[in-house]
């Protein structure tokens, strides 16, 4: 299924997913700059991950851990992963920079985003996060967290209503998303 929906004349990344044996989701890109990468599994255990074809990329790829904060360069042509059930939110794909340290921060590198009904996650790839508010369409504020050292957070919301997300990191860095949580 994915090698019919991939078209090999691109000259950018492609990122799919397969759920079973078909092909998810399918996603060209410019650049992979923090690209998620997880899993969710009501069922919780151990998921095997398999990222391939870092030898057609023309720089290196990193996996970005959020939890740890470190990132390692993946060589060869395939790597594989083991990750729980939870593993959303803590995994990012990269690519050019050597280190974390060489990076310029910016708000792309905090992500948030709502897999499951009543759950938003924000993840920061730079510093740990400070603060995260969530509002209503109304303006009303439904929750704020104040963080300390955390970089991945999930908040809980009502479902089935549009939010705006406000998150920041120690160094000030801002990113406000608007989005639909089931």
């Amino acid at each position: 299924d994915a090698i019919a929906l991939i078209d090999s004349e691109l000259d950018v990344p492609v990122v799919y997913t397969v759920a079973g044996t078909a092909a998810a989701q399918v996603n060209a890109l410019q650049a992979i700059r923090n690209v998620g990468l997880g899993v969710y599994n009501e069922a919780g255990g151990e998921v095997t991950v398999a990222i391939e074809g870092m030898s057609q990329l023309t720089e290196p790829l990193y996996l970005y851990d959020a939890k740890t904060r470190k990132s390692m360069e993946l060589v060869g042509d395939r790597y594989e992963l083991a990750v729980d059930g939870e593993s959303h939110g803590r995994y990012f794909l990269r690519s050019g920079l050597s280190t974390d340290n060489d990076r310029i921060h910016t708000g792309d590198d905090i992500s948030i985003y709502s897999l499951r009904p009543g759950e938003i996650v924000v993840t920061s790839m730079g510093a740990p996060l400070r603060e995260a508010r969530v509002y209503g369409v109304n303006g009303a504020l439904v929750t704020r967290q104040s963080l300390t050292n955390q970089s991945v957070y999930r908040l809980a919301v009502p479902g089935n209503a549009i939010y705006m997300i406000y998150a920041e990191d120690a160094e000030g860095i801002i990113r406000n998303v608007k989005m639909r949580v089931r």
